[in-house]
Formats: C-alpha cells, structure tokens, sequence
C-alpha cells in the first residue's frame, strides 16, 4: 500500500480548520460537528459545480426570479434559457430604436407586451446597405417609410389609438424648454405639459447679461465666417461636416459661465456632467474636442467630467442641466443635411433640464427652410422674446482680442 503524504497532510490542515471554526462558532456537540462538516462538503461542492462551464447557472435563475431584466437581443442567447420560459408581462423600453427583428425575440417569451418609447424621437438604426437592398424589392416604398420602426407603425395604427397611451407630463425640462418641445413636436398629439418647477435661480445668474433660459445664438452676422466646411482630416467622414465658427463661440460660452463668481458651486456638485455640447455631425465633435483639448481650462472641465461632448445619435436617453446645440449647417443655399430631421431635433433640444443654447445661422431658417424642425424652433422664440427666450447676436460673445 502506498502511503500519500500530501493527501495525510491536507487531512491534517483541514480536521484543524474545522476545529478552529468550531471553537469560533462555539461548535462543540459530536452532532453538531458533524452538520458543520457537511455545510462546509456541500459549499465546497456547490462552488466547483458553479465554476463549470456547463452549470447553466444563468438557465436556473432565469426560470426562478420574478424579474429579469435584459436587452433584447441579450434575452434570447440560448445559455440563458429565457426562450424557453413564458413571462405573465414583457416591458420593451425604447421600443420606437428597436428595429423589428429585436423587438420580436423579447415579444415571444411574453403573455402580455407592454411597448414603452417616442416615435417621435430616434428612429431604429438600419444600415444603408439594407435599406437599398429593401428599395430595390420595394421600388414605391419611400426611404422614409422604411426606416419607420414598428412602434410607430403600431401607435398610429387604429389599433395603437385604441389600446395605446400618451403620457403627456414631463418631468425633465424647465417650462421654458419644455413649452419648446411641446408646441414644435407634440401640438398634433395636444402638446405636452411640465411637471415641474422653473430653473432654479444659481443657474439663471450664471447667464446673466449672456442668454435667457433658451437662447438662440445667431451666427449670420458673422457672414462666410459661419459657414461650415468640409474635414480636412485623412480619416474623416467625407459626409459629414465642420463649423470652426460654432466650435469658438461654444468656447467663449465655457470661458464666460466658468469665469461666473458661483460657477464652481453649480457646475460641480456631483459625477454627473453638468453642461452636454450636442453637435448634429460626428467631425464637428471631434474637432470640438481637439480645440477644447488645445486650451488647458477647457481641457480640465473635460477631463473633470463638467462637460460632455457628443454626437445628438447618440444622445438619446440622457440629459445635462445646461445643453448647448451645434447646427453646424451653415451655407448659402439652405442645404440642411440631417439636420432637417425632426427626430434628431427634438432629441437634442429635449435633454436639457435647466437651460438651452442653440448656435445656428437664422438666415438658414427663417425664409425656405421656415417649416422644417428648426425654422419652427427659431420662428417659436422669436415670437415668444421675453425673460424665458431670446436670441443674441453671437458676434456680443467674441472675445475682444
């Protein structure tokens, strides 16, 4: 017989442990010894089964919670086990972004869906090889029609008007924004109503003498030097486009709410960004961040997580106190781009809380461009100047050099 020293030694250590642990836990009935070495056996066993790939742990929690949370497309990974369960309720959020094919995993493991978004805001993100490739079978059907999400489809539909709901109280947005909103892309839908207060006071005395709560910088004055221009970077997107203009006076804005007496209190109070830059193009953003990076107080708000630079696509679902909106279509023919789109319009000016600041030229939308998104938005503060709305001249805010 051979004798396993090692084995005999882990004998030794474990019988010790077992006895320390039981003079911890005053242990000292033969019985009761006995349990504790088998609660101790059964743990030491559980963990090796769960350490195994083929535990299917996640399988046996999904089929016992009363809550499971996931994406869409993440609930029907087969390791999970959730398609084969079926839920008493399915509640799909932002449903009106979920092209058909991930709202139809979620909905087929529910009694009941419950669809909860704004079509009114981003639509699905469909690649544009797929959308031609749906215009090459469906020559009548219109771009616009294709890109429509199924929420839309089914809120409009006579159906959707029987069974669906429009919650009409925000809570996020000042009335000043909030009334914006309202009557610029929800009047068909009877407008929306605010449920809360105005903005509170130490943000209003951070714009003092600059702008009101929502304000319109106006850049046409400053003719061809408001023009966008194409990127000149090698890696750039050739479709997308630059306001060098823009991106200046969004830097005197920081310079003038940072150089505010109370602007420390304010603007840093927690994790969250406090001031969110939206730019209608992915180049203007980079190149915001590279002039932002080039100026070290404007770095370190950067770096100290006070501002947030992002696209308005990927903006949707999160909000900032102070917002401020980069057009950057500026050009003598009116040429919008995607800026003429609704959803993305009503998605940037929808996140800010406390105040708004739009930089755009006036000239691009007061005459042909009147009845698009943002010809209503300029039209809607210039005919409501008052404490709550203003429009300035952006040359007022240039730094006298």
């Amino acid at each position: 017989m051979e004798l396993n020293l090692g084995d005999i030694e882990l004998t030794y250590y474990r019988d010790f442990i077992y006895l320390a642990l039981a003079r911890h836990y005053e242990i000292f009935s033969t019985d009761l010894l006995s349990k504790f070495k088998n609660i101790i056996s059964i743990s030491n066993e559980w963990l090796s089964v769960m350490a195994s790939s083929q535990s299917q742990f996640q399988n046996f929690l999904s089929k016992t919670r009363t809550l499971v949370c996931g994406t869409c497309v993440g609930i029907g990974r087969n390791h999970y086990g959730i398609q084969e369960n079926i839920y008493d309720l399915v509640v799909i959020d932002e449903a009106a972004r979920s092209p058909a094919s991930e709202l139809a995993i979620a909905m087929q493991v529910g009694r009941k869906i419950l669809l909860v978004g704004d079509h009114k805001q981003l639509p699905p993100l469909f690649d544009e090889e797929h959308i031609k490739a749906a215009k090459r079978i469906l020559p009548t059907v219109s771009t616009e029609e294709l890109k429509r999400s199924d929420f839309e489809r089914a809120f409009v539909s006579s159906y959707g008007k029987t069974v669906g709901r429009f919650l009409r109280i925000q809570y996020r947005m000042i009335p000043a924004v909030g009334n914006l909103v309202s009557e610029c892309f929800y009047s068909q839908e009877g407008g929306l109503e605010t449920g809360r207060g105005v903005t509170e006071k130490a943000y209003l005395e951070l714009f003092e003498k600059i702008c009101t709560p929502v304000t319109w910088i106006d850049t046409s004055k400053a003719k061809r030097k408001s023009f966008e221009s194409e990127p000149t970077a090698k890696n750039a997107n050739k479709n997308s486009y630059v306001n060098r203009y823009e991106a200046e006076i969004i830097l005197e804005l920081l310079s003038k709410l940072i150089a505010h007496k109370n602007a420390e209190a304010v603007l840093v109070e927690d994790d969250d960004p406090k001031v969110g830059i939206i730019c209608m193009y992915g180049e203007q953003v980079r190149h915001l961040i590279r002039e932002i990076n080039g100026v070290s107080w404007a770095r370190t708000l950067l770096e100290r997580g006070i501002i947030k630079v992002d696209t308005v696509d990927s903006y949707q679902g999160k909000e900032n106190d102070i917002v401020i909106v980069s057009l950057v279509r500026s050009n003598p023919s009116g040429s919008q781009g995607h800026v003429s789109s609704e959803n993305r319009a009503n998605v940037a000016l929808s996140r800010a809380k406390e105040a708004l600041l739009i930089i755009g030229n006036s000239d691009m939308w007061r005459n042909r461009n009147e009845g698009s998104a943002f010809g209503r938005v300029y039209k809607y503060i210039s005919e409501h100047s008052d404490k709550a709305y203003s429009i300035v001249n952006s040359q007022s805010l240039e730094s006298k050099k």
